[in-house]
């Protein structure tokens, strides 16, 4: 700190020194303001007054009005700007001196390999060891609940895996042996009813053994699809009428998605449902509860439900999604509480004969 005060003290020295010598070397301004007061000191005698008389006076003519009085003033002043700069640099510089100093402290004790003595005049270094070493505990803490959560991702993964072989295993063979003890019985509207579902949950079980399910693509009429597929709701299911359309779609997927989303239309509405369709799209709406539509990204992922309490695992709209993503389409909802909602399968141009 007196290493600041003296380099302050000799700055201002060394400013006061220049100023003198200017004044030494450069006496011309003093000298002809004492010329133009003798004139007036002249003209005043002319005029029978009485005059003090004038007198050469350092550096006046080299300084402001406010400062030009004299030695006395000019001391005055100068001392007075170097006490204030002094001070400032103290109050400035204190607070830095002193944390190098806790800083150079801690160094040279971290070096002898002593303790930091905590919040104390050389407890800067330390502090900054014990935030270091709360944010590592943190971290290693983060990164075995990390691990953890790892290993039951895998776990419950592996055990999705088995399952799904197992269930594909299974499901495959009664319902083959179903279809198969259905091909010699005689033609009946309602045996061909089950023979196409039977069908239908066969391919499904199928899809439970691949990774990625392989799209069965065919040319559709839309009405006489939508007629088959809804075959399942035979009340509370009304179709609308809609224009002539053939699609390029695969009926399966397809279907299992229109399914799904009028399942979960008469799970939540006690009114009818009702089921139409236009260029490229099939539409399910109800008037039921609805729901706030900041709730609908959420039930779009995988076991999501609106009412938990209501039977199903929270899967129906996430399948409908996948099943039409596959097919370069997108499901689209639309709800307001009290106004019911309204559940769209889009199937873009390009699927479209």
């Amino acid at each position: 700190m007196l290493r600041i005060f003296r380099w302050s003290l000799g700055l201002s020295a060394l400013l006061g020194l220049a100023f003198v010598l200017l004044c030494r070397w450069d006496p011309l301004p003093a000298q002809q303001l004492l010329q133009l007061r003798m004139q007036t000191y002249e003209a005043a005698q002319a005029l029978g007054l009485h005059p003090e008389l004038p007198q050469l006076e350092f550096g006046r003519a080299n300084l402001p009005p406010y400062l030009g009085r004299g030695r006395g003033e000019l001391l005055f002043w100068f001392t007075l700007v170097v006490g204030l700069g002094a001070l400032a640099s103290w109050r400035v510089a204190r607070p830095l001196e002193q944390a190098l100093q806790n800083l150079a402290e801690d160094c040279r004790r971290l070096e002898r390999g002593e303790p930091h003595q905590g919040n104390g005049p050389g407890g800067t270094l330390g502090d900054i060891q014990e935030d270091f070493a709360a944010m590592r505990t943190a971290l290693e803490k983060q990164q075995l609940e990390l691990n953890e959560a790892t290993r039951a991702a895998e776990q419950a993964l592996s055990l999705r895996e088995r399952l799904l072989s197992h269930s594909h295993a299974e499901f495959r063979q009664p319902l083959q042996r179903m279809l198969q003890s259905l091909e010699n019985e005689p033609d009946h509207p309602h045996l061909a009813t089950i023979r196409r579902n039977l069908q239908t949950l066969l391919q499904l079980v199928e899809d439970l053994g691949e990774a990625q399910p392989q799209l069965q693509e065919q040319t559709v009429e839309v009405e006489g699809f939508l007629r088959r597929t809804l075959e399942a709701f035979p009340q509370r299911v009304r179709l609308l009428p809609g224009p002539a359309q053939q699609w390029r779609m695969d009926p399966l997927r397809s279907g299992q998605a229109l399914l799904n989303l009028v399942d979960n239309a008469l799970k939540y509405s006690e009114q009818e449902v009702s089921v139409s369709w236009g260029e490229d799209w099939i539409e399910v709406r109800d008037q039921g509860q609805g729901m706030d539509p900041e709730q609908i990204p959420e039930l779009l992922r995988e076991f999501r439900q609106q009412d938990p309490a209501r039977e199903g695992v929270g899967l129906g709209l996430a399948t409908a999604r996948r099943w039409m993503e596959l097919q370069g389409g997108r499901l689209e909802l639309e709800s307001e509480p009290g106004l019911g909602t309204r559940a769209r399968l889009v199937f873009t141009r390009s699927r479209r004969k």
